[in-house]
């Protein structure tokens, strides 16, 4: 599923926060690192050489990391713009998923979003792991650590049973065939605010959506899964799922980036972009190839 992970790198202590909560990953099929650390000097080859050496012995140490995890370690120093490069080697490497690391929804206190990982999610044509990182309370200045760090994850799956969606779920049902034994099936009922529909509509939307994801449930039970919970909610499906995130339930996100129209889904869509910056979990954002 994952065998090729491309790891992008700023050789900062946050990226060895990053790398920490790749953990996941290896029960998961991930064999091999490609770390990957753009310098971000198109127009200035010339400088390539002296700038390569001056980042060679940290990632080399970053290297050491991914390798006691388990993975087998390659590195490229790129020399252009971040989120080009990422996809360039990507493309080139073959590689099954992209992971880069965040510290939240805001400018200051972003390490990848809003910058790098905002166009790496834009332009993706592979899986992207977005890895939530937040800075420890002791310890040395700057230290990092993974917001969650799990080896076999609780994977929160939301849909709105669209092929995008959908899509995203093939990872989810391989996932349970490698070892992951509970799933929490979610979906979101934008219900119309007048009271009168709501009464009206209620019971049937609640059926027609458990239904949906009823079938979700029994293939994943089928594959293995001891623990397939699920939950309907009302709301903005947004802030619904990372409201529902937050309880503390799971350890992963899986979810389709584009949702029930184009649209909707400018810039990642309102479901999609809102949960990578705002999650308190690792996020993954499975493109939707129909939509290319």
């Amino acid at each position: 599923m994952f065998k090729t992970v491309i790891v992008a790198t700023d050789i900062s202590a946050a990226s060895d926060a990053l790398i920490d909560g790749l953990a996941l990953l290896r029960p998961l099929g991930a064999e091999t690192a490609i770390l990957c650390h753009a310098l971000g000097i198109h127009g200035h080859e010339t400088l390539y050489p002296m700038l390569a050496r001056f980042v060679e012995p940290r990632l080399r140490q970053q290297q050491e990391r991914l390798e006691r995890l388990g993975f087998k370690v390659a590195v490229e120093i790129a020399p252009g713009v971040p989120a080009l490069e990422i996809h360039r080697v990507a493309r080139e490497r073959e590689a099954d998923l992209i992971a880069v690391g965040s510290r939240g929804a805001t400018v200051a206190r972003e390490i990848l979003l809003g910058g790098t990982a905002t166009e790496v999610l834009h332009h993706a044509r592979a899986p992207v792991l977005l890895v939530r990182i937040v800075q420890t309370a002791e310890g040395e200045k700057g230290a990092s650590q993974p917001a969650v760090n799990s080896t076999l994850p609780v994977v929160l799956y939301p849909t709105d049973f669209s092929k995008a969606t959908r899509s995203a779920f093939s990872y989810v049902d391989e996932m349970v065939a490698r070892g992951v034994t509970k799933v929490i099936l979610a979906h979101v009922s934008e219900w119309p605010p007048s009271e009168r529909h709501f009464v009206l509509e209620k019971e049937e939307l609640a059926d027609t959506d458990c239904t949906g994801l009823g079938w979700f449930r029994e293939r994943l039970q089928h594959r293995g899964a001891r623990d397939v919970s699920i939950e309907l909610l009302r709301g903005v499906p947004g802030r619904e799922i990372v409201a529902l995130a937050a309880r503390g339930d799971s350890d992963l996100i899986v979810m389709g980036s584009q949702g029930r129209s184009l649209l909707e889904e400018v810039f990642l869509g309102s479901v999609s972009h809102y949960v990578a910056r705002h999650a308190s979990l690792p996020v993954l954002l499975v493109p939707f190839k129909g939509s290319k």
